[in-house]
């Protein structure tokens, strides 16, 4: 499982203030896991929670992801960056967009003034309007982008302004892996497990007005941007390696190579 899609719905419901039952939400999303030899999770804490609903052969393989990190100076550097796809308006990606342009960009634009350029990439789902995100001044929308190397090599800060979701945060080790300091949401602090002011700067979800004070903290900031650049690369060099990796995969294959 990529996700815990339960846990991500069970988010969603309290922002929404309506009744969620997550065991029944689980029992219907593993309706066949039952079946399984082997379920792999990306996180000890999704892990658990697939223990606690009766699946005590899940696994945690997690996530490999090399670091390469961009050449650019931070004086070369302009603007913030999103990647992420857009399937529909009520998802992780979508809300967190429309929370970050409407009440967050504005207060950053105050700021940073003509600096200020969010770069948003991605695909989109044919039919699903981005109107009222691309006709703010400070976006360009670049869609789908087949090498993020360039565009993280000029970007200065990427962006995860998420409010509900389930799994891991891979923008952010992306992001990490091309050396490009991110502004998140405690909840994927959380999910991440890193720290904040040292691999990344967190900010409560909903705090908008903190949101706009870290970016533009970030931005201006040197000094912050190599610390943090240094230790997201570092973290994500220790923890997602490929020995890991493999070692991980290790404990999944043999079980079902031994079953046959």
């Amino acid at each position: 499982t990529e996700a815990v899609f339960s846990l991500r719905e069970e988010l969603q419901a309290k922002r929404e203030n309506r009744p969620f039952d997550l065991g029944e939400a689980m029992a219907r999303e593993f309706e066949h896991g039952h079946f399984c030899q082997e379920i792999v999770t990306v996180s000890p804490s999704e892990a658990a929670v697939l223990h606690k609903f009766g699946f005590p052969h899940a696994r945690v393989v997690g996530t490999y992801r090399p670091v390469t990190p961009t050449p650019r100076s931070f004086q070369d550097r302009a603007g913030l960056l999103f990647v992420g796809s857009l399937y529909a308006e009520n998802t992780p990606n979508y809300d967190s967009l429309n929370w970050f342009i409407e009440e967050i960009l504005p207060r950053v634009e105050a700021e940073l003034g003509w600096e200020t350029r969010l770069n948003l990439v991605g695909h989109v789902a044919p039919g699903l309007a981005l109107d009222r995100f691309l006709s703010h001044s400070r976006v360009t929308w670049h869609g789908p982008v087949a090498d993020l190397a360039p565009i993280y090599d000029a970007c200065r800060i990427a962006i995860a302004p998420t409010r509900f979701a389930a799994g891991t945060p891979y923008k952010v080790y992306e992001a990490a892996s091309f050396g490009v300091p991110t502004v998140i949401t405690d909840l994927l602090l959380g999910q991440l497990g890193w720290s904040n002011e040292r691999e990344v700067l967190a900010v409560p979800v909903d705090d908008t007005e903190g949101f706009a004070a870290a970016i533009v903290r970030l931005y201006r900031s040197e000094e912050l941007w190599q610390h943090l650049r240094q230790g997201c690369c570092d973290r994500l060099q220790s923890e997602h390696n490929e020995d890991r990796y493999r070692e991980a995969l290790s404990h999944v294959l043999p079980a079902l190579h031994r079953s046959r």
